[in-house]
């Protein structure tokens, strides 16, 4: 199938004509979804990501070149966008349930060794009655409920990678009361 000639409405796009940019969008906008669909695990990072593709291109429209096809080109903003997302995903290692219940799985049994579960588990919910409301109740969304971080986002109105670097952040202000908690109970 021959490619649609996009050049009248990029040369309007360019001159500030936003409906002309919207049926820019809602030409490509399926395509380009579905370029990074098949690339994500998540389907709403792929509208996501498709979104900031369009916005960062009709900021980057007078760097187009004309004579080049339109498609690649957002393909290409797509892929950097993509490699992007990904690196930032990845820097977010935030582990899942089963990973969170691994660490908790180890660390009980090295203190159930040592004779001090209960100390654990008493600091733990101590912990997390000090934990403010809204942390809290993400804590036990995720792990009590085992509600999975896209429904959190889905529910919250919230990014994904916000929710996970929320969670990184509790679990490890966690760890932190209950070291210290155990640590006094250890040498008094």
């Amino acid at each position: 199938m021959p490619e649609t000639d996009d050049s009248p409405l990029i040369e309007a796009s360019r001159h500030g004509d936003l409906d002309a940019f919207s049926r820019l969008v809602l030409r490509h906008q399926g395509a380009l979804r579905a370029c990074l669909a098949v690339r994500l695990d998540e389907p709403h990072h792929a509208e996501d990501l498709a979104q900031e593709v369009f916005i960062l291109a009709f900021r980057k429209l007078a760097e187009f070149d004309p004579q080049r096809p339109f498609a690649p080109w957002l393909r290409g903003i797509a892929f950097n966008l993509l490699r992007n997302h990904r690196r930032k995903i990845r820097a977010i290692s935030s582990g899942d349930a089963e990973d969170l219940q691994s660490l908790v799985d180890a660390e009980i049994d090295a203190l159930h060794q040592e004779g001090h579960e209960a100390d654990w588990r008493t600091a733990l919910e101590t912990c997390l009655g000090q934990l403010d409301e809204a942390p809290r109740h993400l804590v036990r969304a995720r792990y009590e409920d085992d509600i999975d971080v896209a429904e959190i986002c889905r529910r919250s109105g919230k990014k994904h990678s916000a929710v996970t670097m929320q969670l990184h952040r509790i679990r490890l202000q966690l760890r932190a009361c209950i070291e210290r908690r155990l640590g006094l109970a250890r040498t008094t």
